[in-house]
């Protein structure tokens, strides 16, 4: 959904998330009515959402852009070499592999602790984009992903949105 300030976008998201349910009509999902499924099962299995503002802790920068997965993780076994190369797959689709692979401000690669404060807004954007696209879920909601991204990584973040 794409508008201009104000339209609802957010308000959709919030529903969709089931934040909050509608007061009147039915949002359906998969033909069936979207308060019959269960919030965290939406939450973290059916939607994945980039927002504006993508939350940060301090850790190994692995750690942040696998937020919000670690059951897939744990269910699928994955090795950290499985999460890694998933990891450049889609920093390379959302066109942000180059920020990641700077050896001077990423001197130990996906193992390197960083906090919020040492990174800036577009590498903060970068790994909420990459978090979202790491869920693999079939619902992706993206609030202004590229909002803090230079304009050619705009582009190429704006392209990876469309892939198969």
């Amino acid at each position: 959904m794409c508008g201009k300030n104000g339209v609802g976008k957010s308000t959709l998201f919030k529903l969709l998330l089931r934040l909050y349910d509608v007061d009147e009509g039915q949002i359906l999902l998969g033909g069936r009515n979207i308060t019959e499924y269960n919030p965290v099962w939406l939450r973290s299995r059916a939607i994945a959402m980039a927002p504006q503002k993508p939350g940060m802790y301090r850790g190994k920068l692995r750690e942040n852009f696998v937020y919000g997965s670690e059951e897939r993780i744990m269910e699928n076994k994955m090795t950290t070499d499985e999460i890694d190369a998933q990891l450049e797959n889609v920093l390379e689709r959302a066109g942000s592999l180059n920020i990641f692979k700077n050896a001077r401000s990423f001197p130990q690669g996906f193992d390197s602790y960083k906090d919020a404060s040492e990174l800036s807004g577009g590498q903060q954007r970068a790994i909420g984009l990459a978090r979202a696209l790491f869920r693999n879920t079939d619902i992706l909601l993206l609030d202004e992903p590229t909002n803090d991204l230079d304009p050619d990584r705009q582009q190429v973040g704006q392209r990876a949105y469309h892939h198969e």
